[in-house]
């Protein structure tokens, strides 16, 4: 995918993770700092995508990890990783159930 591309589909999803980052992390710069890594992993997977439909769940799964790796890096558990796996798989089906509305 180029650059052009890239642009607009973090045109499109930035916001959205940026909130959903903020809603998971109490401090403005890690949720910029983990916003930036997201998109450094999805710039540089992009071409791993295989189903082009899937593009935003996709992208939300490397935010989700991202997350998860800072708590595990950093060893602060508010939560225990296995309840933010929980939480992020109950929001994932959430997010299918409203995708598949759209289709």
């Amino acid at each position: 995918m180029t650059t052009t591309c890239l642009d607009c589909v973090w045109h499109e999803y930035g916001s959205a993770l940026k909130n959903f980052i903020h809603s998971r992390v109490s401090n403005e710069a890690l949720a910029e700092d983990i916003l930036q890594d997201v998109l450094v992993k999805v710039q540089t997977r992009l071409d791993s995508l295989r189903d082009p439909t899937k593009l935003k769940s996709w992208i939300f799964q490397i935010c989700r990890n991202t997350i998860i790796d800072h708590y595990r890096r950093t060893k602060i558990q508010f939560k225990s990783p296995d309840d933010l796996i929980v939480e992020f798989e109950a929001e994932e089906e959430q997010f299918k159930k409203k995708l598949d509305i759209c289709i």
